[in-house]
C-alpha cells in the first residue's frame, strides 16, 4: 500500500493543488482555460511527437499488449452503449455518447506520469504505442458509431469524411502523425529544435495535471448518478479486468 501511495499520491497532489487554487480564487478560470489550451494544444502534442519520432517501432509495438488494451476498450464501449440503452432506457444517441465516455481511458494525463513514477522512464515505451493508436482508434469507433445511428442510411463516404475531419483536427493526433512521419523518414531534427521541444515537454504533464484539477472545479456529479456510477464501474473495473485477463 505504501508503494502505491508513493507512486500515485504526488500525481493526485498536483491535481489537487490545481483544484484548490481555483476553488479558493488563487488561480482564475481564464488561466485554467489558457493552461489547458497550452498543454492539450501544444505541450502534450510535442511530448507525443518526440516520443513517437524516436520510438523503436519494431520493438515497442507488442500486438498482445495492444490487443489486451483495446479489447477492454471495445468491451467497455459496447457494455456502456447497451447498458445505457437497455437498462437506463436512454435514446440511442445518448447511449452511444455514454459508451464513448467509457471508451476513453486517461492514458496520457494520468497514465504517463503514474507509469513513469512506478517503473521509470524506460517503461513508457509500452505506453506510447497505446497512446499513438488511442485517438485514431477511439475516434474512429465512437464517431463512426454515432454517425451510423444518426445517419439512418447516409452514404459511407460522408460518414468517413466526418470521422477523418474529427480525427485530424485533434492536436494530439497531429503530434502523433508528425512523429510517425519523422520516424519513418529517418529525418534528423536540428539540435536547437529538439532542445526547444524538450523544453515544452518538461512543462507538459505537471501543467496539464494542475489545469485538470482547475477544470474539475466547474463540474459536479449532477444528473443521473446511476449512469455516472455505471460508467465509473465500467472504466475502473471492467476495462482493467479484461485487459489483465
Amino acid at each position: 500500500m505504501q508503494a502505491l501511495l508513493d507512486v500515485t499520491l504526488p500525481v493526485f497532489l498536483v491535481l489537487g493543488f490545481g483544484y484548490a487554487a481555483v476553488w479558493r480564487g488563487l488561480f482564475p478560470q481564464s488561466g485554467v482555460d489558457g493552461l489547458m489550451k497550452f498543454t492539450q494544444g501544444f505541450a502534450i502534442p510535442c511530448l507525443l511527437f518526440r516520443a513517437i519520432s524516436t520510438l523503436d517501432l519494431g520493438e515497442s509495438f507488442d500486438p498482445g499488449l495492444l490487443l489486451s488494451y483495446y479489447l477492454g476498450s471495445v468491451s467497455v464501449f459496447g457494455a456502456g452503449l447497451l447498458g445505457a440503452w437497455l437498462i437506463f432506457r436512454r435514446p440511442i444517441e445518448d447511449a452511444v455518447a455514454i459508451g464513448f465516455v467509457g471508451l476513453f481511458a486517461n492514458s496520457v494525463l494520468l497514465g504517463l506520469p503514474i507509469t513513469e513514477r512506478a517503473y521509470g522512464t524506460g517503461a513508457l515505451t509500452s505506453n506510447y504505442p497505446i497512446v499513438a493508436l488511442h485517438a485514431p482508434f477511439c475516434y474512429a469507433l465512437g464517431i463512426a458509431t454515432m454517425e451510423l445511428v444518426r445517419s439512418r442510411g447516409a452514404r459511407p463516404g460522408a460518414m468517413l469524411r466526418a470521422v477523418l475531419r474529427a480525427m485530424f483536427r485533434n492536436a494530439l493526433m497531429i503530434g502523433i502523425g508528425l512523429g510517425f512521419l519523422v520516424n519513418f523518414s529517418g529525418l534528423a531534427l536540428p539540435g536547437a529544435m529538439t532542445e526547444a521541444i524538450d523544453l515544452m515537454i518538461r512543462a507538459a504533464l505537471p501543467a496539464a495535471l494542475f489545469g485538470l484539477g482547475g477544470v474539475l472545479v466547474r463540474y459536479r456529479p449532477e444528473g443521473d448518478l446511476k449512469v455516472i456510477g455505471f460508467v465509473c464501474l465500467l472504466s475502473l473495473v471492467l476495462h482493467p479486468a479484461i485487459s489483465m485477463a
